[in-house]
C-alpha cells in the first residue's frame, strides 16, 4: 500500500473524516476523459517552462 493511500486511512483523534466524492458524472464529463487531462497536463509542463503568455481576462459571453 502506499504511504499516501496509508495516511489517508488514517484518522486523528477527535477529527471527523471527509467522505470520499463519488461523482457518477466523473466518467461521462469530457473534462476528465484521458485527452483532455493530457492537454491540460502539456499545457502545465509548458507553464512551468516559462512558454506561457500574459493577457488580459476573456470575459464570458454568457452563451
Amino acid at each position: 500500500m502506499k504511504l499516501a493511500e496509508r495516511y489517508a486511512k488514517q484518522k486523528a483523534p477527535g477529527v471527523p473524516r471527509i467522505p470520499r466524492l463519488k461523482s457518477p458524472h466523473l466518467h461521462t464529463d469530457p473534462f476528465y476523459s484521458g485527452a483532455n487531462q493530457s492537454y491540460i497536463l502539456k499545457s502545465v509542463q509548458e507553464l512551468r517552462a516559462g512558454k506561457g503568455q500574459a493577457h488580459e481576462l476573456i470575459e464570458d459571453d454568457g452563451d
